[in-house]
């Protein structure tokens, strides 16, 4: 919602702005530690006055972060003057003296990337007020323009446009597979129903079929007719089509259990008159004869249902009493939204970081290692993604080891560079890329890693160390300015941690809502099919009862009697149904 425009329908995309805060406390607080860490930071040694306010826009930054975990609008109307202006005073530092403000604009990235999502290509209008507003801060200070910081926040807003189209993507393909699954659960809801009239115990329709024989041949057509004309066996093949009846699954585990040549091991199911016809689900019909496999059955063994009074809809749960021992039928596992997975996005990423590696502020990396780069991110994603989509959090170990190797190659590819300096003496650090790459998964798989957690500190140190060792210096290296390279490069943990919360609770709230839409709608279609039986038993009945009229002298006084008699059974019957 908010008032950005009203594109938030996907619970995947509510669940990601749910992060929001924290997005933007972590990233606006590493902004702020490199602007005091850089040896030509805007907030450095040297900088007078700018470097006595870095503590203001430090409560700045906790002030917004209070007000956004308070409410749930997007708030751009303040935000970005307060982003633009922002901007615009660290532009006005004296430091980095050349102009190299990239850091200016990027106090922006968490609105870039809230307005993505939200917005959609409006979202432009974010890095469009920053690259005004610092432009004119630079031409106050005679610093060039400069567009590369501008040109991140533009990559923030596209971050979260391809969330939000990738969100979308997830939701429409489990609205698909739940509606899918829905429509055939309401199918044999429907059938239960009908059986549940139908193929009970002593039901009206044997009644009424029981009288076609003495009243004669119904009219072609009628209700009555239709009972007569065998739809009692029809209904029995259509419920086989879609379910099981309970004794056919009994006698199917009693045929294959008793395919033996030891008769002191045979078993003969029993089951109570009226229990058989319960209809199960294709996948309980297996659970069940798992189930009594393991049982120490023999003999004669009596099975029923320990709640035959309780409509059973098939795919539910069904629990038995067999020879004794209780065993319970679990529910079928309903449809869950397929788990979302930033492996794609957290390599595309990282693909659009190392496309600037060229850059002469990133190092100026030769193109045929940017090239390497950039191709290995966008194959690894490719992989990764469908291996996530196919396991679910099973593959999280097996991609964050994956993505520990990619980090490897990336900071060897860096080492490509002909000028490890940026143009005002501050270290161009390109093998980061593989830094951001394993903090954003190692923040989102945090929790499903388990004993495997140590390798998240433990690969972001080891690549540290490895990009350090292999990287050309031309002097020593500046500790302050790798610590910020290092601490921009891991920002993304925690608002990733916040975030794979945030998914498992929005996931688990959704399939609660949908199950219980779900589960009316079934019951729904249950009554409905007991209705459709009612009403063709009521019709037959009149069906019947005007047979009767026109039969009058001609029939026997006994017989008509006993007709009589069998449809009032049937209207009393009929009535128990519909109380």
């Amino acid at each position: 919602m908010g008032n950005g425009g009203g594109r938030i329908e996907s619970y995947y995309a509510r669940g990601m702005l749910e992060i929001r805060p924290t997005l933007h406390l972590a990233y606006r607080l590493t902004v702020r530690a490199n602007q005091v860490l850089e040896h030509t930071g805007a907030a450095s040694e040297g900088t007078g006055a700018w470097r006595v306010a870095l503590p203001l826009f430090v409560a700045l930054d906790i002030t917004i972060w209070l007000i956004l975990r308070r409410r749930d609008d997007f708030g751009l109307r303040w935000r970005l003057p307060v982003d633009a202006l922002d901007a615009a005073f660290w532009t006005l530092s004296p430091l980095p003296a050349s102009g190299q403000a990239d850091l200016a604009v990027l106090v922006a990235v968490p609105l870039a990337v809230e307005a993505g999502v939200r917005m959609g290509w409006r979202s432009l209008v974010v890095p469009a007020s920053l690259l005004a507003s610092t432009t004119l801060a630079g031409m106050v200070v005679a610093k060039p323009v400069q567009v590369i910081g501008v040109v991140w926040v533009v990559l923030a807003a596209t971050v979260g446009m391809a969330f939000y189209r990738y969100c979308q993507h997830l939701d429409g393909r489990a609205e698909h597979e739940r509606r899918r699954f829905l429509a055939a659960a309401r199918r044999r809801a429907y059938l239960a129903g009908q059986n549940d009239v139908a193929m009970g115990a002593s039901s009206a329709v044997d009644v009424i079929e029981g009288l076609v024989p003495v009243l004669g041949r119904p009219a072609s057509g009628s209700a009555l007719w239709r009972l007569a004309d065998g739809w009692k066996s029809q209904l029995g093949t259509s419920t086989s089509q879609e379910a099981a009846y309970l004794q056919v699954a009994l006698l199917e585990w009693e045929r294959l259990h008793n395919a033996h040549p030891d008769l002191s091991r045979l078993v003969r199911l029993g089951i109570e008159e009226g229990h058989g016809t319960t209809l199960l689900s294709v996948t309980q019909v297996g659970q069940l004869q798992r189930a009594l496999d393991v049982l120490p059955l023999r003999g004669p063994v009596a099975v029923r249902r320990q709640d035959p009074d309780q409509p059973h809809l098939p795919g539910q749960e069904l629990r038995l009493d067999v020879g004794g021992y209780s065993l319970v039928v679990p529910a079928d596992r309903r449809v869950s939204p397929a788990p979302l997975d930033p492996a794609a996005v957290a390599y595309y990423y990282v693909a659009a970081t190392v496309l600037a590696w060229v850059l002469p502020v990133m190092g100026a990396v030769r193109a045929p290692a940017m090239a390497a780069g950039v191709a290995l991110c966008v194959v690894a994603g490719f992989l990764s993604h469908r291996r996530a989509v196919a396991q679910g959090p099973r593959a999280r170990l097996g991609v964050y080891v994956a993505a520990i190797g990619v980090g490897f190659v990336l900071a060897l590819l860096s080492r490509q560079v002909t000028g490890a300096l940026k143009p005002d003496g501050q270290p161009a650090l390109p093998f980061a890329a593989a830094l951001l790459l394993l903090s954003f998964l190692g923040g989102y798989y945090w929790r499903s890693l388990g004993r495997w957690r140590w390798l998240v500190p433990a690969s972001i140190a080891g690549v540290t160390a490895f990009g350090l060792l292999v990287f050309p210096f031309p002097s020593a290296l500046n500790g302050r300015a790798a610590a910020a390279a290092v601490i921009y490069s891991v920002f993304p943990f925690f608002p990733l941690l916040h975030l794979s919360v945030t998914m498992e609770r929005a996931a688990a709230g959704h399939a609660r809502d949908v199950q219980a839409v779900d589960e009316d709608a079934e019951r729904a279609a249950f009554l409905e099919g007991r209705e459709s039986v009612v009403g063709l038993v009521r019709q037959a009945r009149k069906d019947a009862l005007d047979q009767l009229g026109r039969l009058g002298s001609h029939l026997d006084g006994g017989l008509a009697r006993l007709a009589a008699h069998r449809l009032e059974e049937v209207e009393e019957r009929l009535r128990r149904i519909e109380t």
